[in-house]
């Protein structure tokens, strides 16, 4: 049986640089079942980081000087809201 990306992506495991030689290891080498699932441990990436449902708390060192610029000081205070919900940034 020809091992593809495709097989690997069916396994779980996301797409990446190392495909190219797992792929050609895994044909070389007749990988199968369990032998195949060992080998490829130890591509796995780590589980997604889900975001936060809150963003957390920063400083703000922005004022506005009138009706035009309160505007976008809100978009922009609701947009680094937006950012701090994510884990790593």
């Amino acid at each position: 049986m020809k091992i593809t990306g495709k097989t690997f992506i069916a396994l779980g495991y996301r797409s990446g640089k190392w495909f190219k030689d797992a792929l050609i290891y895994a044909n070389e080498n007749n990988l199968e079942g369990i032998d195949l699932e060992q080998y490829l441990e130890q591509f796995a990436s780590p589980p997604p980081i889900d975001p936060f449902k809150k963003p957390i708390p920063f400083y703000k060192n922005i004022e506005a000087e009138n009706e035009e610029e309160k505007q976008n000081v809100k978009q922009v205070i609701e947009t680094m809201n937006e950012l701090m919900k994510t884990p790593t940034l």
